[in-house]
């Protein structure tokens, strides 16, 4: 999950539903097939809560499902770096 335009800020970010878009957010999984990547970009819902922000990590929990035809999901906690360009 990315936004485009903005920060994440600390809190609860949820998205109701698969087909509502939100300015600035967006969602995709990428997988290997034969040694090539496939991009997959569909409708998507979330449940994000970032538990701690600072200038070089952000750490949180995140639920996110895809409407594709496998029903792809993924959840749990994470640590990530923080892209600041």
């Amino acid at each position: 999950m990315t936004r485009a335009s903005g920060d994440f800020k600390e809190g609860e970010f949820i998205k109701d539903a698969f087909n509502k878009n939100l300015d600035g957010y967006s969602a995709e999984f990428h997988y290997y097939v034969d040694n090539n990547i496939k991009k997959v970009s569909v409708e998507w819902n979330c449940a994000l809560v970032i538990t701690d922000i600072d200038d070089k990590i952000v750490k949180g929990k995140i639920a996110i499902c895809f409407k594709d035809a496998s029903k792809s999901w993924i959840a749990g906690t994470f640590e990530a770096a923080r892209c600041n360009n």
